[in-house]
C-alpha cells in the first residue's frame, strides 16, 4: 500500500501509488485512509491507479461516509478511463466529488 500524504494550506492531498487497489491491500486503504481525517478537506490523487475491485471501492466508500460524518470535503482527481468507468458503473459517480484536476478540485474548496 502506497499513499503520499502532503499537508498544503487549505487541504490534505493524498497521493495513490498504486496501479491495484484489491482485496490484498484493501483494509490498510481503508485504515490510513481514516486516519487521515483530520480538520481540513482532502484531495485524493488517483493518477497511478488502474484497478480497483470492490473491496477497494468499499475501502473508498467507507473513507467518504466517514468524512462526510465529520463534515469533511472529500474530492477525487485524475481518475483514469478504467476506474472512471468501474465508478460509473457502480453509480458512484453521483455520489463521489469527481474532478479532472487538482487546479479543478481546489476550487471553492471548504
Amino acid at each position: 500500500m502506497n499513499i503520499i500524504l502532503k499537508e498544503e494550506e487549505n487541504c490534505t492531498l493524498l497521493t495513490i501509488t498504486d496501479i491495484r487497489i484489491d482485496s490484498s491491500i484493501s483494509e490498510e486503504y481503508k485504515n490510513k485512509l481514516v486516519s487521515c481525517l483530520k480538520n481540513k478537506p482532502i484531495i485524493v490523487d488517483f493518477k497511478k491507479l488502474e484497478f480497483i475491485d470492490s473491496s477497494g471501492l468499499s475501502a473508498f466508500i467507507y473513507f467518504y461516509k466517514q468524512g462526510k460524518a465529520k463534515n469533511i470535503t472529500i474530492r477525487f482527481i485524475n481518475i483514469s478511463d478504467k476506474v472512471m468507468s468501474i465508478l460509473k458503473m457502480t453509480g458512484l459517480t453521483k455520489i463521489f466529488e469527481i474532478y479532472d484536476n487538482l487546479d479543478e478540485a481546489l476550487v471553492n474548496l471548504s
